[in-house]
């Protein structure tokens, strides 16, 4: 399950559910939850390779830990119970936060991309599997 911690991640961190339906809609909706997850990643990573290419290291390093942050509360979410799709896809998860420290400590844009397309690749597939509603055996428990 996707922790509360979770949910400044997803979201402008000042909002709160009473100011943003969408957000209270996303608290009650676990597969529009993790889109958001997935969305506010990729957010991330594409502001800090323009926060790098600004000179803003500052900036730059604040982005890629709230990229770091989420892609380790999707992987704590993952039901393990699912089998070798749940392990495979923490795995991967692990190796998309290897490549934003990479990213972040040596300035490698590389990395960055590279985990910006893995995270986009993602997203995308999770996108699909919602619209199909084919949900029985996801590592995630998105029903509620």
């Amino acid at each position: 399950m996707v922790t509360h911690s979770a949910t400044r991640y997803a979201t402008d961190e000042r909002e709160t559910p009473r100011e943003n339906p969408a957000l209270a809609a996303a608290r009650d909706d676990k597969s529009l939850f993790l889109l958001m997850l997935y969305n506010k990643a990729l957010r991330c990573m594409d502001e800090a390779l323009d926060l790098i290419d600004a000179d803003d290291m500052i900036g730059k390093g604040e982005r890629l830990l709230q990229a770091q942050d989420i892609i380790m509360e999707l992987s704590a979410a993952l039901d393990k119970n699912v089998g070798a799709v749940a392990v495979n896809l923490e795995r991967l998860y692990i190796y998309v936060y290897r490549l934003l420290i990479q990213g972040n400590v040596r300035l490698d844009r590389a990395a960055i991309i590279e985990a910006r397309g893995i995270i986009g690749d993602l997203y995308q597939a999770w996108q699909q599997v919602i619209m199909e509603g084919d949900s029985e055996t996801l590592p995630y428990p998105l029903r509620a």
